[in-house]
């Protein structure tokens, strides 16, 4: 179900309301985070140590394409493609910590227009409280510069956008013992978007794309007999966009869902599923 949100009033945006949702959530990270060196009671059995070591990956490819502007106007071209990733734990099996970060960059050779570039950061806690209960928690952070094209007639005009995703993520998952599960999750997205530019300042930048806040509410409970599952889920949506032009081009609004499911799992390994929402 969908339910329309009032329209913000004029030149509001969404950033303060995402800062201190981004805010709460930052702090069960930190909660979390603290939790992986001051234990609250020491473990009975010593957890399983996870490799400290980082993991560090790259890789330079060159490729060709004979549609670089992926449109009607076919370009052939050579491209680059370079790429790398770092990832570091901490803690063992009861209480641990993640970083890691990619980035990616396109260069072609010819049509410059269609580099883009990419740098994603994330942090990840889990924290065992007690027997039959976890926390955990997320924040990520990514960062683009995306080139594409604008066709005008035979004109094809190059075109850039600047784009920000911020991201927080918390939950909690119980134990409720006979066999029964209860997942409570809270999560949030912030995404900013700066003005598009043109190739050679042809046309002023422009604001095309609204910033938008993604703010979402889920349980689900699920339980096991055997080999049989079954669970419900409730989720809330709230979503709301900066306001541009009018009428706006995009308008805020709640979504609600209600989900009931149910899966077999064979001996030899096959599942069935089946879900009403």
């Amino acid at each position: 179900m969908v339910s329309r949100k009032r329209r913000p009033a004029e030149g509001q945006t969404v950033a303060p309301l995402s800062r201190r949702l981004l805010g709460s959530a930052g702090l069960g990270l930190l909660m979390a985070c603290a939790a992986v060196t001051a234990r609250a009671e020491p473990s009975t059995a010593p957890a399983a140590e996870i490799a400290t070591d980082p993991t560090i990956t790259g890789s330079l490819e060159r490729h060709w394409t004979n549609n670089a502007l992926d449109s009607d106007h076919a370009v052939k071209d050579w491209y680059t493609l370079l790429r790398g990733s770092l990832q570091q734990q901490w803690g063992d099996n009861d209480a641990n910590a993640k970083f890691s970060a990619d980035f990616q960059v396109t260069h072609y050779d010819k049509t410059s227009i269609e580099d883009d570039r990419g740098l994603s950061l994330s942090a990840e806690a889990f924290r065992r409280l007690g027997p039959g209960l976890e926390l955990r928690g997320s924040l990520s952070y990514r960062v683009s510069s995306t080139g594409d094209n604008l066709d005008i007639g035979p004109l094809t005009l190059g075109t850039r956008e600047f784009k920000q995703v911020f991201g927080a993520q918390t939950q909690l998952g119980i134990d409720l013992g006979n066999a029964t599960s209860l997942i409570l999750e809270a999560a949030d997205s912030y995404e900013k978007l700066g003005a598009t530019h043109f190739q050679e300042d042809l046309i002023l930048p422009a604001k095309l794309h609204a910033d938008r806040n993604l703010f979402q509410l889920a349980a689900r409970v699920t339980r096991s007999v055997g080999q049989l599952a079954f669970g419900a889920s409730a989720s809330a949506l709230f979503a709301s966009f900066e306001k541009i032009g009018y009428p706006p081009l995009f308008l805020s609004f709640n979504a609600y869902t209600l989900r009931a499911e149910a899966a077999y799992k064979a001996t030899d390994g096959s599942t069935l599923g089946v879900a009403l929402g």
